[in-house]
């Protein structure tokens, strides 16, 4: 029995909303109203689609960026600023599937060259730092250099700049051009307001090259050699900030994470690391793209509401125009039931076309954005035409999916509800 109900349900919902019925001129009002609501909500399904695809591009495109800076590991200290690089890093070259393990330091500071400044971060590295991240692959000059280039420079001070604060410095390259003047705050010192310049060693340091790594850290960061930056800060040599680790190639960076954690938790409280992968070094880059994300999808999917509230309006006038048929069935003997399961099938019709037309539209668009770049960045002088990057993501199709029709249900419920009252009202007539 509950079988033929359904069947006599989805017959009446598929000749209610089904353009082409006999003795019908076209669509009615009711049908106009009804497709005005399915390209509503296939619109705002497809702008979900392409926005938030949008979104996961930009994000893995940044975090792309970022992992030419960042190590696939990264051990920092659980308290304090430094660690004991003396005590750990041979113990980290023990844990199978480490590759090479590098110290380095970091700290803002101040450069002067020829009369300019700029407030910018160094980043003190040793000798073994060119195998874990691909420094000299980033060079722009010298367009060539040894093997080992970090290690052929070991022993003397040296400096790597970005080439967007080369471009802002207009630095003179070569081996007669000047040093650049570095001011590092002086570890322990407090800062005397009136004398301030009594809290920093400034020291100058030659240029042995340029290099082109992510955009923000072109701008804003020199690499120097660790033992010079030990030496102005007066720290000592064994300590570092952090130790950045490459793994073996077949190595599991996540296994590796878990060996390292391991050994922590074995050195004691005293000697307590943290072991960071690349998505945790950038958790706060994560955080500020997932909440940009979800608050845009929270802002269109209220522009899919929007549209959903035409469904009231649509199956209203649906059930106004089928009075005829609800007195045909009340007189078979109907059920108010079966008035709301028809009229809200009805609803859930309309809603289901218009997310799954909208799923077709947005995840046709990111395809073809992917194939043939229909849009890109604004290009310039310094940076080649760029497609925006979309990541179509399978997850994100069958929330928008889940959203949208729960949105619709609960707009088609209303209208379905009160489609029973003229039941009752002819009922009571007889």
């Amino acid at each position: 029995m509950r079988v033929k109900v359904m069947g006599l349900v989805s017959l009446m919902v598929t000749r209610y909303l089904w353009p082409g019925n006999r003795g019908n001129k076209g669509l009615h009002y009711s049908q106009w109203i009804a497709m005005i609501s399915l390209v509503g909500l296939a619109l705002g399904t497809a702008a979900l689609v392409v926005v938030l695809s949008v979104y996961n591009g930009l994000e893995e495109m940044t975090l792309g960026m970022f992992n030419q800076f960042n190590p696939e590991l990264k051990v920092q200290p659980k308290e304090g600023m430094y660690l004991d690089a003396e005590y750990w890093i041979p113990r980290i070259r023990k844990v199978q599937g480490v590759k090479a393990v590098s110290a380095t330091l970091q700290s803002n500071a101040l450069l002067r060259y020829q009369g300019k400044e700029a407030l910018i971060w160094t980043k003190g590295v040793d000798a073994e730092y060119g195998k874990v991240i691909k420094v000299k692959e980033s060079l722009l000059w010298p367009e060539s250099a040894p093997k080992d280039w970090l290690g052929h420079l070991k022993g003397k001070p040296w400096t790597l700049v970005g080439v967007g604060l080369a471009d802002q410095l207009a630095l003179e390259l070569g081996p007669a051009a000047a040093p650049i003047q570095v001011f590092l705050p002086r570890y322990g010192i407090a800062l005397n307001p009136l004398f301030p310049e009594q809290g920093f060693v400034s020291r100058p340091l030659p240029v042995e090259g340029v290099f082109d790594l992510q955009p923000e850290v072109n701008r804003q960061m020199v690499v120097m050699d660790l033992d010079s930056m030990r030496s102005m800060m007066g720290l000592e040599l064994s300590k570092a900030g952090s130790l950045e680790i490459i793994c073996e190639k077949n190595a599991s960076p996540q296994e590796v994470r878990r060996n390292l954690i391991d050994l922590s938790e074995s050195a004691g409280p005293s000697y307590g690391v943290l072991v960071k992968d690349r998505l945790e070094q950038e958790s706060v880059l994560l955080k500020v793209f997932a909440s940009e994300k979800w608050w845009t999808f929270a802002f269109l999917m209220f522009i899919v509401i929007l549209a959903a509230m035409n469904l009231i309006g649509s199956l209203s006038m649906l059930v106004l125009q089928k009075r005829g048929d609800i007195e045909v069935l009340g007189v078979l003997g109907a059920r108010p039931e079966l008035l709301r399961k028809i009229f809200w099938g009805a609803g859930m019709g309309i809603v289901t076309a218009g997310a799954m037309m909208g799923l077709l539209l947005g995840a046709g668009l990111c395809l073809a954005q992917e194939e043939w770049s229909l849009v890109t960045f604004p290009a310039s002088a310094t940076l080649q035409v760029l497609a925006y990057p979309v990541d179509l993501r399978g997850l994100d199709l069958l929330g928008i999916l889940a959203g949208v029709t729960v949105v619709g249900s609960i707009f088609a419920w209303f209208p379905a509800r009160r489609s029973s009252s003229y039941l009752n009202g002819w009922s009571g007539k007889e």
